[in-house]
């Protein structure tokens, strides 16, 4: 009795077990932020000024993506699309390839974009291409513009 309640519940974990393995990605965002400039300090990016909004319709306004990324060992071409609320893309960034020497890499990406965003919020859509494979979606992220 005892073993057919184990093998029963084996049997419910399983489905997941299995399926752990098809959500595993290759790159992994541990934290993204917005910033004015950035300044490196003991061979680290720094921001100067972190924020959660822009203003909108300003031609002048810029600012600096800053990605924090985990991945695998490998070669990894980041990409962001930035979209405005409607789903259009608006530009672009991206990055020279990484290559990762181990498992659990650790890199920080940093883009420079700007320029008259539209009203309503820009969306940032980051994906990865590992070892030349298919270009995955690793996050999505909404950044508030409006007009003051």
């Amino acid at each position: 009795m005892r073993t057919l309640a184990i093998l029963c519940i084996l049997g419910m974990l399983s489905p997941n077990l299995l399926l752990a393995g098809k959500y595993r990605q290759a790159a992994y965002l541990t934290n993204l932020y917005f910033a004015n400039k950035l300044q490196q300090e003991s061979g680290f990016v720094q921001p100067d000024k972190v924020f959660n909004k822009l203003k909108a319709s300003d031609k002048d306004v810029g600012a600096f993506l800053v990605l924090n990324l985990v991945v695998e060992k490998g070669e990894h071409q980041l990409e962001v699309d930035i979209l405005d609320r409607d789903g259009t893309l608006f530009d672009k960034l991206k990055f020279d390839p990484v290559l990762a020497s181990q498992d659990d890499w650790v890199y920080t990406a940093t883009g420079q974009f700007g320029g008259e965003l539209p009203t309503g919020g820009i969306f940032f859509k980051i994906y990865d291409s590992h070892d030349g494979g298919a270009k995955e979606v690793i996050g999505t992220f909404r950044l508030m513009t409006a007009e003051w």
